[in-house]
């Protein structure tokens, strides 16, 4: 297939994109959901989106693109990360600026990135299961593997 696609889901425009890697997708072009242009059915936003990751700065800098296009689907985008200012040689207001600039919600859930204490890796857990809880989100999305793993566990359960 070499022409456009309309993704079911979002009702994205996309066209395939094969690489070394295998078959990729390029989004062309984003549709409203429901309009007259793509013909489909008006999706539901999404009421709450959770965002994990063990690096706040991380997460702005490198996947701050993916929370912000959330805001296109659900009401409300929570990042749920550490503001690990220092390790990013900002300054703490300059982060926080960044996720407000971006419209997302951040909720401070510290993690010890590259630690290997069962014990604090419980209390993470345990931070990000309550939140989880407060929030009910309908989507989660999780990055870096220590964010995958405990973010993944907290939003099933």
């Amino acid at each position: 297939m070499n022409g456009p696609l309309n993704c079911r889901e979002c009702h994205q425009l996309v066209r395939p994109n094969l690489s070394h890697r295998g078959k990729q997708t390029q989004v062309i072009e984003t549709q409203i959901p429901g309009s007259s242009d793509c013909g489909g059915k008006r999706s539901p936003r999404l009421r709450c989106a959770v965002v994990v990751d063990s690096s706040g700065q991380a997460l702005l800098r490198h996947r701050g693109a993916i929370a912000t296009a959330l805001k296109n689907h659900a009401n409300e985008v929570v990042a749920l990360a550490p503001l690990d200012f220092a390790y990013a040689g900002i300054s703490r207001e300059e982060l926080l600026e960044g996720f407000a600039q971006a419209e997302i919600t951040l909720q401070e859930i510290p993690f010890d990135r590259r630690g290997t204490n069962p014990i604090r890796d419980a209390v993470t857990f345990v931070r990000l299961l309550r939140a989880m809880v407060k929030l009910a989100p309908e989507l989660t999305l999780a990055f870096t593997p220590k964010g995958i793993i405990l973010g993944s566990f907290a939003a099933l359960l």
